[in-house]
């Protein structure tokens, strides 16, 4: 089974980033996104799903992660997780294989 992913414009953006040790900003998704699933390409660390509509909470810092056997899982400490944008999305954590590790290449799907 394949599932195939392709952007659609104002409704979805299937693209990468790369790492920074500053944070990452994405900003040309081209609508505010209310999910966005995050995954490392080069690490085996866990798929990230954010997004604004589950009534956990926590703001920002909750998370999915879709292959893991846990529930809905915070950011931890100093740890700010994803924050949706009007125009995609910012990282601000700078310490996280999941979301923002320096130099490392990140696979993104956003739908609005």
């Amino acid at each position: 089974m394949a599932y195939c992913w392709t952007s659609v414009a104002g409704y979805s953006k299937v693209s990468t980033y790369t790492g920074a040790t500053s944070g990452v900003t994405v900003n040309d998704v081209g609508f505010a996104p209310s999910f966005v699933l995050i995954k490392n390409t080069t690490q085996t660390d866990y798929w990230g799903i954010f997004d604004n509509k589950r009534p956990s909470g926590t703001g920002t810092r909750s998370y999915i992660s879709p292959n893991s056997a846990d529930d809905e899982d915070v950011y931890s400490g100093s740890l700010s997780g994803v924050t949706l944008t009007s125009t995609g999305f910012a990282i601000d954590n700078t310490n996280s294989n999941m979301v923002n590790e320096n130099g490392e290449t990140y696979l993104y799907m956003a739908f609005k």
